[in-house]
């Protein structure tokens, strides 16, 4: 039997989970797998930065990534914006204009 206490990322986690509905939604919102998002609940023992975010960005911030890593963001001010979707352009595309 283990002593060592879950990390605490995972109760955050589940509580995303719990936000938008399934593991299934929150992988879709995350461009990960459903697999991926039930071994961050269940297994893992830290959470990427990446992901860290993708869960912010995917729950609207009610899940902040200063709260999941606030050893690289102390409070939910300093958690970058989520950059806005920009279609790349193409070469040939800007010469038509």
């Amino acid at each position: 039997m283990s002593s060592e206490a879950e990390p605490h990322f995972r109760a955050l986690v589940r509580q995303a989970v719990a936000l938008v509905g399934s593991q299934a939604v929150l992988a879709e919102r995350m461009s990960k797998s459903q697999q991926w998002v039930s071994a961050l609940c269940t297994r893992a023992d830290q959470i990427p930065a990446e992901n860290a975010l993708a869960i912010h960005y995917a729950t609207g911030g009610k899940v902040c990534a200063s709260r999941l890593r606030p050893d690289l963001w102390t409070s939910p001010d300093h958690v970058p914006p989520e950059a806005p979707l920009v279609p790349a352009q193409s070469p040939d595309l800007e010469k038509a204009s």
